[in-house]
């Protein structure tokens, strides 16, 4: 299978992360969304949930919190 013109093997599976829709602070000053993945490690999906300013400054970061069986770090 090509994927962005690669081809993408079974052992690639852990790479591909989806992403939730983003939901907006009660202020509208952040929005969050969650970030998962397969992993091999736990056979299960593993993820994070995200916080980004929406006036553009900073870079995403995670909060505490995790989705899943096992913490991405």
């Amino acid at each position: 299978m090509k994927l962005y013109g690669m081809d993408v093997k079974p052992r690639h599976l852990d790479l591909l992360v989806s992403l939730s829709s983003p939901s907006l602070s009660p202020d509208g000053e952040h929005a969050v969304f969650a970030a998962r993945r397969p992993s091999f490690v736990v056979d299960d999906y593993v993820g994070r949930i995200w916080s980004v300013a929406t006036a553009g400054r900073g870079r995403p970061r995670p909060d505490p919190g995790y989705i899943g069986p096992g913490a991405d770090n």
